[in-house]
């Protein structure tokens, strides 16, 4: 009998001490039960929400962002006239995970898709999303918007980490972002995940920590 992780699902904030509550699977997929309750030299899994997350577009005066949307947003960074990219922060606990980090996986639930290849990269400095952006009327199960945005002051990226093709709405979508996880680890310092749309076709869009629970972004850690 091989060992069984460990799942433990939070939100936005992170609260340890004790014993380890178990809870039977993830907003995204069917996980584990509740019975996978083990001992503590088990796999343990953590399943976060966001803390902070926006989708920034680039215009002619500055970066602006949509940081109380519940849409995070993406197209071409490469062709479009008006870029948009999407960023994302988890409050992954570094000093509980970092020593036995196996696996990080990012799972956004899809509003739009037309065969965009989406991609994550790591972000290299702070970012604060601004207070705009919030469409209380246009944020239900698989319909989202954005309204107001407001100036932003962009952070700096990385390469490309993974890749996934987004090619339908109202669907999970995945990305192993281990190498970005492992990465905060060895600086100390987390500043989240970006996402570029990477080829012309339309845009991508997700639903955000704004969005209603259940469709909201999760990060997997396993360790």
């Amino acid at each position: 009998m091989g060992t069984r992780p460990i799942v433990v699902h939070l939100g936005l904030a992170l609260a340890m001490s004790g014993a380890i509550a178990c809870v039977s699977g993830t907003d995204a997929e069917n996980a584990n039960d509740a019975e996978n309750v083990g001992s503590v030299d088990q796999a343990l899994v953590l399943n976060l929400n966001p803390n902070a997350d926006t989708w920034v577009q680039r215009t002619s005066s500055g970066f602006v962002d949509y940081g109380k949307s519940c849409e995070l947003r993406v197209n071409d960074i490469h062709t479009s006239s008006i870029p948009a990219l999407a960023l994302l922060k988890f409050p992954v606990p570094l000093s509980t995970v970092c020593s036995t980090l196996s696996s990080a996986t990012l799972r956004l639930l899809a509003d739009q898709g037309f065969g965009m290849p989406v991609s994550t990269h790591w972000v290299s400095g702070p970012w604060v999303p601004g207070g705009s952006g919030y469409s209380p009327n246009a944020c239900s199960t698989c319909n989202v918007a954005s309204t107001n945005a407001v100036p932003f002051a962009m952070p700096g990226f990385g390469p490309i980490v993974s890749t996934a093709v987004v090619d339908h709405g109202c669907a999970w979508y995945k990305w192993d972002v281990t190498a970005i996880a492992k990465r905060w680890c060895t600086s100390g310092a987390n500043n989240g995940i970006l996402l570029t749309g990477e080829r012309n076709v339309e845009i991508a869009s997700f639903h955000s920590m704004e969005a209603p629970a259940g469709t909201r972004p999760i990060l997997e850690i396993n360790y």
